[in-house]
């Protein structure tokens, strides 16, 4: 399938997450990560649970997610986010990213502290 991208977003880096896949396309559990400017979408497809398009665990200080396009997110039954801090994720920043046509929430927070999100837009299905 093409990748698709908004007008908006400029174009991918080479290591940029081009994914069209059935779980988080984007996991990350290190720290001073930095996931930027990916279009992210058709993720679960109805077959999973408990997913997202950017996916963080654990504490990952200094962790950037931005600029990020995630469209179409279906799960199974929960758990169908565009972005998802699960246990203890803290100390990272989501801005500017776009989440769209998600079955649960632009953003799930699970046990978690001292995120930042500025400047997000969701739109649930």
């Amino acid at each position: 399938m093409p990748l698709t991208l908004l007008p908006v977003l400029p174009a991918l880096p080479r290591n940029a997450c081009r994914c069209h896949c059935c779980s988080a396309c984007c996991a990350t559990t290190d720290n001073r990560d930095q996931t930027s400017f990916n279009h992210i979408h058709h993720i679960g497809e109805g077959y999973l649970s408990d997913m997202g398009c950017v996916y963080t665990l654990g504490h990952q200080p200094g962790s950037v997610v931005k600029n990020n396009f995630c469209t179409d997110v279906q799960s199974f039954n929960y758990g169908g986010w565009a972005y998802y801090t699960d246990e203890g994720s803290r100390d990272e920043l989501f801005e500017n990213n776009i989440g769209a046509r998600t079955k649960c929430a632009g953003h799930h927070q699970h046990y978690g502290t001292d995120n930042t999100l500025r400047n997000n837009v969701h739109r649930i299905m």
